[in-house]
């Protein structure tokens, strides 16, 4: 209706030709802007967001990557930390250790010491003074040290405590017993379980010699344990280990089942002591884990990967 209108009015046709030509142009000018910003505006948002994700790839990789300075975050007295020296990986073959367990399912008939992990195992008959202190005396040429027994009951089965059954078949102790090697002479030590003057058990101690520990605070007694398995961060320790055989020690961290190599270190051997004490401080959340401290003889330096089941790690939490 309009363009007839237009088209009768004097000039009608004039009027639509230059309308028509406008319109025409003006579409021509949205489509060519339209094309010419909606693939540029696209292209920018796209590399943006490609920049953003390779940017966070890239940090991801360098943070997982970035090995740890442990020489910045461990701090040590008494040594000095050398790169002069290297030893290959130690695989560690996990275990299980349960062997604390009493004997049960009939009467004692003989007292006994077996060893367990970490000390060993005192067993006695059912017929013992139970109305006196048993006692454990242990000696060598050096030292005499003495515990008392903390007899529990042996039964029928491991249930019987959860039962009627009041049948006492025998009595046993766990002892922990750290053969300190500063306390050792060199032999085993030799040991008597007392009644007052009635000796229900002798002979020797068949535990390993401890050459090395970590320790906060030290008890001068083989009956008490101070080789920790676990550690603080931001608390000073001790390493301990025996003069005679340590020329290198090596600190060790556990990487997937793989004890890794992380520092050597030459000991301070000052001092008239048979022992080294090297001061540890775990000062920073990177370094928590699990670690595994070594001393060798130079020449005797290990020249091969092995696998065996380690114990003595210490786990810093």
């Amino acid at each position: 209706m309009i363009l007839i209108k237009i088209i009768k009015n004097e000039g009608g046709w004039r009027k639509m030709k230059n309308l028509v030509y406008i319109l025409m142009l003006t579409t021509l000018l949205s489509c060519n802007n339209k094309k010419q910003q909606h693939p540029t505006d696209m292209d920018t948002s796209e590399q943006i967001n490609e920049n953003h994700v390779n940017k966070s790839i890239e940090m991801q990789i360098e943070k997982k990557e970035k090995p740890i300075n442990f020489a910045e975050y461990i701090k040590l007295t008494n040594c000095t930390i050398t790169t002069d020296y290297s030893v290959p990986n130690i695989i560690n073959r996990v275990i299980g250790i349960n062997d604390d367990e009493p004997p049960i399912g009939q009467s004692i008939e003989n007292n006994s010491l077996r060893f367990i992990w970490g000390g060993f195992q005192i067993v006695l008959r059912n017929d013992i003074p139970l109305n006196k202190d048993i006692i454990i005396i242990a000696k060598n040429s050096k030292n005499e040290f003495n515990r008392k027994l903390n007899l529990k009951p042996i039964q029928k089965s491991l249930f019987d405590n959860y039962s009627d059954n009041n049948d006492v078949l025998g009595f046993y102790d766990n002892v922990l017993f750290e053969n300190k090697f500063w306390l050792h002479d060199g032999n085993r030590w030799q040991f008597t379980v007392n009644s007052n003057d009635i000796i229900l058990l002798s002979g020797e101690i068949p535990s390993n010699l401890t050459t090395s520990m970590v320790f906060e605070k030290l008890d001068e007694t083989p009956f008490a344990k101070n080789n920790l398995s676990s550690v603080s961060l931001f608390r000073k320790y001790t390493y301990r280990c025996i003069k005679e055989d340590t020329e290198l020690v090596v600190i060790y961290n556990l990487d997937n089942h793989t004890y890794r190599p992380i520092l050597y270190l030459i000991p301070d051997k000052n001092g008239t002591a048979e022992y080294i004490d090297i001061g540890i401080c775990w000062n920073d959340e990177k370094v928590r884990g699990v670690y595994l401290f070594k001393n060798y003889e130079i020449d005797k330096l290990p020249t091969e990967e092995e696998m065996y089941a380690i114990l003595g790690s210490i786990e810093v939490k």
